[in-house]
């Protein structure tokens, strides 16, 4: 099958360069394992969790890196076995569980725009959010982050 990256790819590149509709990709499946990390490095994505799926869809994968553009998540287990960063680009997650085998739920770099809305960030690596970055904006709502390997939220100020 193709993978997600590709048709995240695919569909940016049909998208109509003038409109601000984002893509939208729905996960069908329960569970899906992705071998290569999903790259948003433009445009608008939004990956949700179908109407037949019970709950959230669960997303493995090696991360998200959102480097420009805008990433949605909605009612997705995201479960990365390396580390989710954003860098000059919005990830907004909505309903979503996040887990990291190895890194941050979620690591902010410069100009990271992060807004979370009841999510759970849990049983990371790492912190559950790492901020490392200059001009790193985070917005939280009615969220949990909990039992993190080292911290709920890591600050770096270099």
């Amino acid at each position: 099958g193709v993978s997600l990256s590709e048709r995240v790819r695919l569909a940016l590149a049909n998208a109509e360069p003038r409109e601000s509709v984002p893509v939208v990709i729905e996960l069908t499946a329960e569970s899906i394992t992705e071998d290569e990390p999903l790259e948003i490095c433009g445009g608008e994505v939004a990956i949700r969790s179908g109407s037949c799926v019970t709950g959230k869809a669960r997303l493995t994968l090696p991360g998200i890196r959102v480097r420009g553009g805008s990433l949605s998540l909605s009612r997705v287990h995201l479960c990365a076995t390396e580390e989710n960063r954003v860098q000059a680009g919005r990830l907004r997650c909505e309903d979503c569980f996040i887990t990291s085998r190895h890194g941050c739920g979620i690591l902010c770099l410069q100009k990271a725009k992060v807004s979370l809305t009841d999510c759970e960030v849990a049983h990371c690596m790492r912190s559950g959010v790492g901020v490392n970055g200059k001009s790193t904006e985070i917005d939280m709502n009615r969220c949990i982050v909990r039992q993190n390997n080292f911290s709920g939220f890591g600050v770096n100020h270099q």
